[in-house]
Protein backbone atom coordinates (compact mmCIF):
# COMPACT_ATOMS: atom_id res chain seq x y z
CA UNK A 1 0.00 0.00 0.00
CA UNK A 2 1.29 3.46 -0.91
CA UNK A 3 0.14 6.72 0.73
CA UNK A 4 1.39 9.73 -1.24
CA UNK A 5 1.42 13.45 -0.41
CA UNK A 6 2.27 15.61 -3.41
CA UNK A 7 2.89 19.28 -4.16
CA UNK A 8 3.32 20.97 -7.54
CA UNK A 9 3.74 24.60 -8.59
CA UNK A 10 3.82 26.33 -11.96
CA UNK A 11 7.00 28.43 -12.03
CA UNK A 12 5.98 30.61 -14.96
CA UNK A 13 3.50 30.78 -17.82
CA UNK A 14 -0.22 29.89 -18.00
CA UNK A 15 -1.81 26.47 -17.54
CA UNK A 16 -3.29 26.46 -21.08
CA UNK A 17 -0.15 27.88 -22.75
CA UNK A 18 3.65 27.65 -22.58
CA UNK A 19 4.79 27.05 -18.99
CA UNK A 20 7.20 25.28 -16.63
CA UNK A 21 6.02 23.36 -13.55
CA UNK A 22 7.86 21.47 -10.80
CA UNK A 23 6.51 18.87 -8.37
CA UNK A 24 7.43 16.42 -5.63
CA UNK A 25 5.81 13.48 -3.81
CA UNK A 26 6.47 12.13 -0.33
CA UNK A 27 5.49 8.44 -0.09
CA UNK A 28 4.72 6.07 2.77
CA UNK A 29 5.16 2.45 1.57
CA UNK A 30 3.69 -0.41 3.56
CA UNK A 31 4.45 -4.04 2.65
CA UNK A 32 2.92 -7.02 4.44
CA UNK A 33 1.07 -10.36 4.42
CA UNK A 34 -2.46 -10.99 5.62
CA UNK A 35 -2.27 -13.63 8.41
CA UNK A 36 -5.79 -14.79 7.58
CA UNK A 37 -4.45 -16.25 4.33
CA UNK A 38 -1.68 -18.32 6.01
CA UNK A 39 -2.13 -22.12 5.85
CA UNK A 40 -2.12 -24.31 8.95
CA UNK A 41 1.35 -25.68 8.22
CA UNK A 42 2.86 -22.21 7.69
CA UNK A 43 6.12 -21.76 9.60
CA UNK A 44 6.13 -18.40 11.40
CA UNK A 45 9.72 -18.99 12.52
CA UNK A 46 10.96 -18.40 8.99
CA UNK A 47 13.70 -15.72 9.08
CA UNK A 48 11.77 -13.68 6.53
CA UNK A 49 9.22 -12.98 9.28
CA UNK A 50 11.74 -12.46 12.05
CA UNK A 51 10.72 -8.79 12.30
CA UNK A 52 7.00 -9.38 11.78
CA UNK A 53 4.77 -9.85 8.75
CA UNK A 54 4.77 -6.20 7.57
CA UNK A 55 7.18 -3.30 7.12
CA UNK A 56 7.06 0.45 6.60
CA UNK A 57 9.40 2.58 4.45
CA UNK A 58 9.59 6.15 3.16
CA UNK A 59 10.53 7.50 -0.25
CA UNK A 60 10.12 10.54 -2.51
CA UNK A 61 9.62 11.43 -6.18
CA UNK A 62 10.47 14.62 -8.06
CA UNK A 63 9.49 15.78 -11.53
CA UNK A 64 9.01 18.61 -13.97
CA UNK A 65 6.86 19.46 -16.99
CA UNK A 66 8.02 21.91 -19.65
CA UNK A 67 5.59 23.06 -22.35
CA UNK A 68 7.50 25.28 -24.80
CA UNK A 69 4.57 25.51 -27.26
CA UNK A 70 0.84 24.76 -27.18
CA UNK A 71 1.29 21.49 -29.10
CA UNK A 72 4.29 19.97 -27.26
CA UNK A 73 4.99 18.98 -23.64
CA UNK A 74 8.22 17.50 -22.25
CA UNK A 75 8.39 15.79 -18.87
CA UNK A 76 10.90 14.06 -16.61
CA UNK A 77 10.64 12.29 -13.24
CA UNK A 78 12.90 10.60 -10.74
CA UNK A 79 11.00 8.02 -8.64
CA UNK A 80 12.12 6.57 -5.31
CA UNK A 81 15.08 8.89 -5.01
CA UNK A 82 15.57 7.66 -1.40
CA UNK A 83 15.76 4.01 -2.63
CA UNK A 84 13.80 2.57 0.34
CA UNK A 85 14.23 -0.93 1.77
CA UNK A 86 10.79 -2.54 1.26
CA UNK A 87 11.56 -6.05 2.55
CA UNK A 88 9.51 -7.69 5.30
CA UNK A 89 12.60 -8.96 7.09
CA UNK A 90 14.38 -5.61 7.08
CA UNK A 91 17.64 -7.26 5.93
CA UNK A 92 19.94 -4.64 4.42
CA UNK A 93 20.51 -6.22 1.04
CA UNK A 94 20.64 -4.69 -2.45
CA UNK A 95 17.85 -7.00 -3.59
CA UNK A 96 15.52 -5.57 -0.91
CA UNK A 97 16.02 -1.98 -2.02
CA UNK A 98 13.58 -0.29 -4.40
CA UNK A 99 15.93 1.24 -7.02
CA UNK A 100 15.54 4.77 -8.28
CA UNK A 101 13.82 5.02 -11.65
CA UNK A 102 14.34 7.89 -14.09
CA UNK A 103 11.71 8.51 -16.74
CA UNK A 104 11.49 11.09 -19.50
CA UNK A 105 9.19 11.61 -22.43
CA UNK A 106 7.13 13.92 -24.57
CA UNK A 107 3.49 14.42 -25.53
CA UNK A 108 1.83 16.01 -28.55
CA UNK A 109 -1.47 17.93 -28.33
CA UNK A 110 -3.43 17.67 -31.57
CA UNK A 111 -7.19 18.21 -32.02
CA UNK A 112 -8.08 16.89 -28.58
CA UNK A 113 -5.81 13.84 -28.78
CA UNK A 114 -2.58 13.45 -26.80
CA UNK A 115 -0.19 10.73 -28.02
CA UNK A 116 2.79 10.12 -25.72
CA UNK A 117 6.07 8.23 -25.71
CA UNK A 118 8.63 7.94 -22.92
CA UNK A 119 11.67 5.97 -21.81
CA UNK A 120 12.07 4.54 -18.33
CA UNK A 121 15.47 3.64 -16.89
CA UNK A 122 15.93 1.76 -13.62
CA UNK A 123 19.26 2.15 -11.82
CA UNK A 124 19.69 -1.66 -11.64
CA UNK A 125 18.04 -4.79 -13.08
CA UNK A 126 15.08 -6.28 -11.21
CA UNK A 127 14.59 -10.05 -11.41
CA UNK A 128 16.93 -10.20 -14.37
CA UNK A 129 14.84 -7.85 -16.48
CA UNK A 130 16.36 -5.08 -18.59
CA UNK A 131 16.86 -1.75 -16.86
CA UNK A 132 15.25 0.23 -19.73
CA UNK A 133 11.63 0.25 -20.93
CA UNK A 134 9.80 2.16 -23.65
CA UNK A 135 6.18 3.21 -23.10
CA UNK A 136 3.61 4.58 -25.56
CA UNK A 137 0.11 5.83 -24.96
CA UNK A 138 -2.85 7.84 -26.24
CA UNK A 139 -5.30 10.03 -24.28
CA UNK A 140 -8.57 11.70 -25.27
CA UNK A 141 -10.70 14.06 -23.13
CA UNK A 142 -14.43 14.28 -23.73
CA UNK A 143 -15.17 17.83 -22.63
CA UNK A 144 -13.59 19.04 -19.40
CA UNK A 145 -14.67 16.23 -17.08
CA UNK A 146 -14.22 12.80 -18.71
CA UNK A 147 -11.02 11.29 -20.13
CA UNK A 148 -10.05 7.91 -21.60
CA UNK A 149 -6.55 6.60 -22.20
CA UNK A 150 -4.60 3.53 -23.21
CA UNK A 151 -0.96 2.49 -23.05
CA UNK A 152 1.48 -0.26 -24.00
CA UNK A 153 4.98 -1.36 -23.04
CA UNK A 154 6.88 -4.61 -23.40
CA UNK A 155 5.21 -6.13 -20.32
CA UNK A 156 1.61 -5.00 -20.27
CA UNK A 157 -1.24 -3.07 -21.80
CA UNK A 158 -3.34 -0.58 -19.87
CA UNK A 159 -6.74 1.08 -20.22
CA UNK A 160 -7.94 3.92 -18.01
CA UNK A 161 -10.75 6.37 -17.27
CA UNK A 162 -10.80 9.73 -15.46
CA UNK A 163 -13.46 11.99 -14.05
CA UNK A 164 -12.67 15.52 -12.84
CA UNK A 165 -14.91 18.09 -11.15
CA UNK A 166 -13.49 21.59 -10.67
CA UNK A 167 -15.03 24.38 -8.60
CA UNK A 168 -13.92 27.96 -8.18
CA UNK A 169 -11.07 27.02 -5.83
CA UNK A 170 -11.60 23.34 -4.95
CA UNK A 171 -11.62 20.32 -7.24
CA UNK A 172 -11.59 16.55 -7.06
CA UNK A 173 -11.15 13.66 -9.45
CA UNK A 174 -11.04 9.87 -9.75
CA UNK A 175 -8.62 7.89 -11.94
CA UNK A 176 -9.04 4.18 -12.76
CA UNK A 177 -6.63 1.93 -14.67
CA UNK A 178 -6.65 -1.77 -15.58
CA UNK A 179 -3.29 -3.37 -16.48
CA UNK A 180 -3.08 -6.70 -18.35
CA UNK A 181 0.24 -8.55 -18.94
CA UNK A 182 -0.33 -9.34 -22.64
CA UNK A 183 3.31 -9.75 -23.67
CA UNK A 184 4.71 -12.11 -21.00
CA UNK A 185 3.94 -15.49 -19.45
CA UNK A 186 1.45 -14.08 -16.96
CA UNK A 187 -0.89 -13.14 -19.78
CA UNK A 188 -2.06 -16.72 -20.16
CA UNK A 189 -3.08 -16.79 -16.50
CA UNK A 190 -5.37 -13.78 -16.98
CA UNK A 191 -3.76 -11.82 -14.18
CA UNK A 192 -4.88 -8.20 -14.12
CA UNK A 193 -4.02 -5.27 -11.91
CA UNK A 194 -6.56 -2.57 -11.03
CA UNK A 195 -5.53 0.86 -9.78
CA UNK A 196 -7.79 3.58 -8.39
CA UNK A 197 -6.64 7.07 -7.38
CA UNK A 198 -8.61 9.93 -5.82
CA UNK A 199 -7.24 13.42 -6.42
CA UNK A 200 -8.05 16.59 -4.46
CA UNK A 201 -7.09 20.04 -5.74
CA UNK A 202 -7.11 23.28 -3.72
CA UNK A 203 -6.09 26.50 -5.45
CA UNK A 204 -4.07 28.96 -3.40
CA UNK A 205 -5.75 32.27 -2.45
CA UNK A 206 -5.44 35.03 -5.04
CA UNK A 207 -2.28 37.09 -4.69
CA UNK A 208 -2.75 40.45 -2.95
CA UNK A 209 -2.91 43.61 -5.03
CA UNK A 210 0.43 45.43 -5.03
CA UNK A 211 0.76 48.96 -6.35
CA UNK A 212 3.18 51.76 -5.53
CA UNK A 213 2.43 55.17 -7.01
CA UNK A 214 4.38 58.39 -7.31
CA UNK A 215 1.35 60.59 -6.63
CA UNK A 216 0.19 62.67 -9.63
CA UNK A 217 3.54 62.01 -11.35
CA UNK A 218 4.81 65.26 -9.83
CA UNK A 219 8.26 66.10 -8.45
CA UNK A 220 8.68 69.46 -6.67
CA UNK A 221 12.00 71.34 -6.88
CA UNK A 222 12.76 74.24 -4.52
CA UNK A 223 13.80 76.76 -5.67
CA UNK A 224 12.79 76.38 -9.32
CA UNK A 225 15.44 78.95 -10.30
CA UNK A 226 18.88 78.64 -8.74
CA UNK A 227 22.55 79.16 -9.43
CA UNK A 228 25.40 76.69 -9.74
CA UNK A 229 26.39 75.31 -6.36
CA UNK A 230 23.16 76.29 -4.62
CA UNK A 231 21.55 73.43 -2.72
CA UNK A 232 18.13 72.36 -4.03
CA UNK A 233 15.42 70.35 -2.28
CA UNK A 234 13.74 67.59 -4.29
CA UNK A 235 10.36 66.33 -2.99
CA UNK A 236 8.00 63.59 -4.18
CA UNK A 237 4.93 61.95 -2.66
CA UNK A 238 4.79 58.13 -2.74
CA UNK A 239 1.68 56.12 -1.88
CA UNK A 240 1.25 52.39 -1.24
CA UNK A 241 -2.08 51.66 -2.95
CA UNK A 242 -1.73 47.89 -2.52
CA UNK A 243 -3.04 45.41 0.04
CA UNK A 244 0.27 44.47 1.72
CA UNK A 245 3.09 46.45 3.25
CA UNK A 246 6.16 46.92 1.06
CA UNK A 247 9.65 46.63 2.56
CA UNK A 248 13.05 47.75 1.24
CA UNK A 249 11.59 49.54 -1.78
CA UNK A 250 14.30 51.27 -3.81
CA UNK A 251 13.71 54.85 -5.01
CA UNK A 252 15.94 56.48 -7.62
CA UNK A 253 16.44 60.20 -8.39
CA UNK A 254 18.05 60.99 -11.77
CA UNK A 255 18.39 63.53 -14.59
CA UNK A 256 19.93 63.92 -18.06
CA UNK A 257 23.00 66.13 -18.40
CA UNK A 258 23.96 68.43 -21.30
CA UNK A 259 25.88 65.58 -22.99
CA UNK A 260 22.72 63.45 -23.09
CA UNK A 261 23.98 61.08 -20.38
CA UNK A 262 21.64 59.92 -17.61
CA UNK A 263 22.97 60.54 -14.11
CA UNK A 264 21.84 59.63 -10.60
CA UNK A 265 21.38 62.82 -8.57
CA UNK A 266 21.66 60.95 -5.23
CA UNK A 267 22.41 57.31 -4.32
CA UNK A 268 19.45 54.94 -4.56
CA UNK A 269 17.78 54.64 -1.14
CA UNK A 270 15.40 52.07 0.41
CA UNK A 271 12.10 52.80 2.15
CA UNK A 272 9.28 50.88 3.88
CA UNK A 273 5.63 51.66 3.12
CA UNK A 274 2.65 50.42 5.16
CA UNK A 275 -0.72 49.64 3.53
CA UNK A 276 -2.46 52.87 2.35
CA UNK A 277 0.50 54.95 3.59
CA UNK A 278 1.22 58.19 1.73
CA UNK A 279 4.65 59.63 2.49
CA UNK A 280 6.61 62.61 1.20
CA UNK A 281 10.25 61.83 0.40
CA UNK A 282 12.89 64.54 0.08
CA UNK A 283 16.52 64.82 -0.99
CA UNK A 284 19.06 67.64 -1.35
CA UNK A 285 21.25 68.12 -4.41
CA UNK A 286 23.50 70.81 -5.91
CA UNK A 287 23.44 71.26 -9.71
CA UNK A 288 26.91 70.96 -11.33
CA UNK A 289 26.23 73.17 -14.38
CA UNK A 290 23.79 75.75 -15.75
CA UNK A 291 20.88 74.82 -17.96
CA UNK A 292 17.27 73.68 -18.06
CA UNK A 293 16.84 70.50 -16.03
CA UNK A 294 14.18 67.81 -15.72
CA UNK A 295 14.51 65.79 -12.54
CA UNK A 296 12.92 62.32 -12.38
CA UNK A 297 11.98 60.25 -9.32
CA UNK A 298 11.12 56.54 -9.75
CA UNK A 299 9.72 54.28 -7.03
CA UNK A 300 10.63 50.56 -7.10
CA UNK A 301 13.69 51.14 -9.27
CA UNK A 302 17.22 49.82 -8.70
CA UNK A 303 18.64 52.73 -10.66
CA UNK A 304 21.05 50.58 -12.70
CA UNK A 305 19.25 50.98 -16.06
CA UNK A 306 18.03 54.58 -16.03
CA UNK A 307 15.91 55.89 -17.62
CA UNK A 308 14.48 52.34 -17.89
CA UNK A 309 12.78 51.21 -14.68
CA UNK A 310 14.21 48.05 -13.11
CA UNK A 311 12.04 47.04 -10.13
CA UNK A 312 11.15 43.90 -8.19
CA UNK A 313 7.53 44.48 -7.09
CA UNK A 314 4.89 42.94 -9.44
CA UNK A 315 2.45 45.84 -9.46
CA UNK A 316 -1.14 46.29 -10.58
CA UNK A 317 -0.10 49.43 -12.49
CA UNK A 318 3.52 49.68 -13.62
CA UNK A 319 2.99 53.03 -15.35
CA UNK A 320 2.48 55.22 -12.26
CA UNK A 321 5.94 54.80 -10.69
CA UNK A 322 7.72 57.80 -12.24
CA UNK A 323 7.33 61.54 -11.72
CA UNK A 324 9.17 64.58 -13.01
CA UNK A 325 9.78 68.24 -12.27
CA UNK A 326 11.50 71.01 -14.22
CA UNK A 327 13.78 73.80 -13.00
CA UNK A 328 16.48 76.19 -14.25
CA UNK A 329 20.07 76.73 -13.12
CA UNK A 330 22.02 79.90 -13.92
CA UNK A 331 25.61 81.06 -13.58
CA UNK A 332 26.52 82.70 -10.31
CA UNK A 333 25.96 86.48 -10.79
CA UNK A 334 28.93 88.78 -10.43
CA UNK A 335 29.10 92.47 -9.44
CA UNK A 336 27.01 94.51 -7.02
CA UNK A 337 23.78 96.45 -7.42
CA UNK A 338 23.16 99.31 -4.98
CA UNK A 339 19.85 101.27 -4.79
CA UNK A 340 19.99 105.02 -5.38
CA UNK A 341 17.67 105.74 -2.51
CA UNK A 342 17.40 103.90 0.79
CA UNK A 343 13.75 104.89 1.19
CA UNK A 344 10.68 103.03 -0.14
CA UNK A 345 7.54 105.06 -0.84
CA UNK A 346 4.19 103.28 -0.77
CA UNK A 347 1.71 105.11 -3.00
CA UNK A 348 -1.27 102.79 -2.48
CA UNK A 349 -2.22 100.21 0.15
CA UNK A 350 -5.12 97.83 -0.46
CA UNK A 351 -6.48 95.66 2.36
CA UNK A 352 -8.37 92.49 1.51
CA UNK A 353 -10.49 90.62 4.01
CA UNK A 354 -11.68 87.13 3.17
CA UNK A 355 -14.01 84.90 5.10
CA UNK A 356 -13.02 81.28 5.57
CA UNK A 357 -15.28 79.10 3.40
CA UNK A 358 -17.19 76.41 5.26
CA UNK A 359 -18.26 72.96 4.06
CA UNK A 360 -21.63 72.17 5.71
CA UNK A 361 -20.90 68.47 6.33
CA UNK A 362 -19.87 66.67 9.55
CA UNK A 363 -18.16 63.26 9.21
CA UNK A 364 -18.17 60.55 11.90
CA UNK A 365 -16.12 57.55 12.98
CA UNK A 366 -17.58 54.11 12.22
CA UNK A 367 -20.55 53.29 14.48
CA UNK A 368 -20.33 56.67 16.30
CA UNK A 369 -22.48 59.79 16.54
CA UNK A 370 -19.91 61.84 18.48
CA UNK A 371 -18.89 65.13 16.84
CA UNK A 372 -15.15 65.62 16.41
CA UNK A 373 -13.87 68.93 17.90
CA UNK A 374 -12.49 69.96 14.50
CA UNK A 375 -16.05 70.81 13.37
CA UNK A 376 -16.55 73.32 16.24
CA UNK A 377 -15.55 76.39 14.16
CA UNK A 378 -17.68 75.41 11.18
CA UNK A 379 -20.81 74.78 13.28
CA UNK A 380 -20.23 77.99 15.25
CA UNK A 381 -20.03 79.98 12.00
CA UNK A 382 -23.24 78.32 10.75
CA UNK A 383 -25.02 79.19 14.02
CA UNK A 384 -23.88 82.83 13.84
CA UNK A 385 -25.03 83.18 10.24
CA UNK A 386 -28.40 81.67 11.14
CA UNK A 387 -28.83 84.36 13.82
CA UNK A 388 -27.91 87.13 11.33
CA UNK A 389 -30.39 85.83 8.71
CA UNK A 390 -33.83 85.60 10.41
CA UNK A 391 -35.67 84.25 7.34
CA UNK A 392 -33.41 81.19 6.91
CA UNK A 393 -33.78 77.68 8.36
CA UNK A 394 -31.18 74.89 8.42
CA UNK A 395 -32.32 71.35 7.54
CA UNK A 396 -30.13 68.65 9.16
CA UNK A 397 -30.04 65.08 7.75
CA UNK A 398 -27.95 62.20 9.13
CA UNK A 399 -26.63 59.24 7.08
CA UNK A 400 -24.97 55.87 7.71
CA UNK A 401 -22.38 53.86 5.74
CA UNK A 402 -24.36 51.27 3.78
CA UNK A 403 -21.36 48.93 3.57
CA UNK A 404 -20.11 48.54 7.18
CA UNK A 405 -22.97 50.00 9.26
CA UNK A 406 -25.86 47.99 7.88
CA UNK A 407 -28.28 46.31 10.28
CA UNK A 408 -31.34 46.96 12.41
CA UNK A 409 -29.75 49.99 14.13
CA UNK A 410 -28.38 51.66 10.99
CA UNK A 411 -31.20 54.21 10.60
CA UNK A 412 -31.19 54.93 14.34
CA UNK A 413 -27.46 55.68 14.04
CA UNK A 414 -28.17 58.12 11.17
CA UNK A 415 -30.92 59.83 13.20
CA UNK A 416 -28.58 60.08 16.21
CA UNK A 417 -25.96 61.78 14.03
CA UNK A 418 -28.52 64.31 12.76
CA UNK A 419 -29.74 65.06 16.29
CA UNK A 420 -26.15 65.45 17.57
CA UNK A 421 -25.38 68.12 14.94
CA UNK A 422 -28.76 69.87 15.39
CA UNK A 423 -28.36 70.05 19.17
CA UNK A 424 -24.80 71.31 18.76
CA UNK A 425 -26.01 74.17 16.54
CA UNK A 426 -28.58 75.15 19.18
CA UNK A 427 -25.94 75.00 21.93
CA UNK A 428 -23.78 77.38 19.87
CA UNK A 429 -26.56 79.99 19.69
CA UNK A 430 -28.67 78.97 16.70
CA UNK A 431 -32.43 79.61 17.17
CA UNK A 432 -34.02 76.24 18.00
CA UNK A 433 -37.15 76.95 15.91
CA UNK A 434 -35.02 77.38 12.78
CA UNK A 435 -32.95 74.17 13.11
CA UNK A 436 -34.99 71.35 11.54
CA UNK A 437 -33.74 67.79 12.13
CA UNK A 438 -35.16 65.71 9.24
CA UNK A 439 -35.71 62.07 10.28
CA UNK A 440 -38.02 60.70 7.54
CA UNK A 441 -38.67 61.00 3.84
CA UNK A 442 -35.13 60.37 2.49
CA UNK A 443 -32.66 57.51 1.98
CA UNK A 444 -30.38 57.50 5.03
CA UNK A 445 -28.02 54.99 3.35
CA UNK A 446 -27.49 57.06 0.20
CA UNK A 447 -23.76 57.14 -0.55
CA UNK A 448 -22.16 60.49 -1.24
CA UNK A 449 -19.21 59.74 -3.55
CA UNK A 450 -20.05 56.42 -5.20
CA UNK A 451 -20.50 52.79 -4.18
CA UNK A 452 -17.47 51.55 -2.14
CA UNK A 453 -18.16 47.95 -3.25
CA UNK A 454 -17.04 48.84 -6.78
CA UNK A 455 -13.69 50.25 -5.59
CA UNK A 456 -10.76 47.74 -5.56
CA UNK A 457 -8.10 50.04 -4.09
CA UNK A 458 -8.24 49.55 -0.31
CA UNK A 459 -7.30 53.13 0.63
CA UNK A 460 -9.86 54.69 -1.74
CA UNK A 461 -12.56 52.30 -0.50
CA UNK A 462 -11.92 53.33 3.13
CA UNK A 463 -12.14 57.02 2.20
CA UNK A 464 -15.44 56.48 0.37
CA UNK A 465 -16.93 54.68 3.39
CA UNK A 466 -15.73 57.50 5.67
CA UNK A 467 -17.49 60.14 3.53
CA UNK A 468 -20.76 58.19 3.73
CA UNK A 469 -20.76 58.42 7.58
CA UNK A 470 -22.01 62.03 7.72
CA UNK A 471 -24.57 64.67 8.56
CA UNK A 472 -25.41 67.28 5.89
CA UNK A 473 -26.65 70.86 6.57
CA UNK A 474 -28.84 72.60 3.99
CA UNK A 475 -30.06 76.21 4.29
CA UNK A 476 -33.47 77.23 2.90
CA UNK A 477 -36.45 79.43 3.69
CA UNK A 478 -39.43 78.42 5.83
CA UNK A 479 -42.80 77.78 4.22
CA UNK A 480 -44.32 81.01 2.97
CA UNK A 481 -40.98 82.78 2.50
CA UNK A 482 -39.46 80.44 -0.11
CA UNK A 483 -40.20 80.93 -3.76
CA UNK A 484 -38.95 79.95 -7.20
CA UNK A 485 -40.09 82.34 -9.90
CA UNK A 486 -40.16 81.76 -13.66
CA UNK A 487 -40.19 84.62 -16.17
CA UNK A 488 -41.19 83.59 -19.74
CA UNK A 489 -39.12 85.21 -22.52
CA UNK A 490 -39.63 84.81 -26.24
CA UNK A 491 -36.85 87.27 -27.17
CA UNK A 492 -33.54 88.50 -25.65
CA UNK A 493 -35.36 91.56 -24.22
CA UNK A 494 -38.11 91.62 -21.62
CA UNK A 495 -41.64 91.74 -22.98
CA UNK A 496 -44.47 93.53 -21.22
CA UNK A 497 -45.73 90.17 -19.92
CA UNK A 498 -42.26 89.24 -18.62
CA UNK A 499 -41.88 92.59 -16.86
CA UNK A 500 -45.29 92.13 -15.24
CA UNK A 501 -44.33 88.66 -13.91
CA UNK A 502 -40.93 89.89 -12.73
CA UNK A 503 -42.42 92.86 -10.88
CA UNK A 504 -44.34 90.39 -8.70
CA UNK A 505 -41.07 89.00 -7.36
CA UNK A 506 -39.34 92.32 -6.68
CA UNK A 507 -41.01 92.94 -3.33
CA UNK A 508 -40.35 89.47 -1.78
CA UNK A 509 -36.76 89.46 -3.11
CA UNK A 510 -36.05 92.93 -1.79
CA UNK A 511 -37.44 92.00 1.61
CA UNK A 512 -35.27 88.87 1.82
CA UNK A 513 -32.12 90.72 0.77
CA UNK A 514 -32.68 93.57 3.23
CA UNK A 515 -33.32 91.27 6.19
CA UNK A 516 -30.79 88.53 5.41
CA UNK A 517 -27.24 89.69 4.53
CA UNK A 518 -26.11 86.17 3.60
CA UNK A 519 -28.92 85.55 1.10
CA UNK A 520 -28.19 85.78 -2.62
CA UNK A 521 -30.58 85.61 -5.57
CA UNK A 522 -29.67 82.98 -8.16
CA UNK A 523 -30.78 83.74 -11.72
CA UNK A 524 -30.53 81.01 -14.39
CA UNK A 525 -31.47 81.26 -18.06
CA UNK A 526 -32.57 78.35 -20.29
CA UNK A 527 -33.26 77.99 -23.97
CA UNK A 528 -35.58 75.62 -25.77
Amino acid sequence: MHVTLGYAKRIYGQADGPHLALGANFKLIRSGFNEANFSDDFDMTDEVFSSGNNSMAYSADVGLVFRPTEWLSIGATAKDVLEPNISISGIDDEMNVQPMTIRGGLALHYRGFTPTVDIEYTMREINGESDMKIHAGLEKWLGNSFGIRGGLNRDEAALGLSYVSMGERFGWGVDYAALYPVLNDLGGEYFTTHKVAVNLTLDPPPPPIRDLELVDGKVEITPKRSVIGEELEIRAMVENRGEIEERNVRVSVYYQDDAGMWQLAVPVQRYNFDVAERRQLSWTWSPPAKGNYTMFVAVDDRGDRIPEINGRVPEEDEDNNVGMGEFQVFLTPEGMISPRDSRLTVSKLTLYQEEEPIIPIVFFEEGSSDIDPRYEDMLKTAAERLVENPDVVINVRGYFDNMNEIGDNAEQLAIARGRAVGNKLVSLGAPKDRVAIIETGFNMGQYRVGDPVEQVIVRDQRLMMAENRRTELNAWFPAGRDFIGEVPMAAPSLSAEAKSVLSGFIGPMQGLLNSNPEVIILIEAYYN
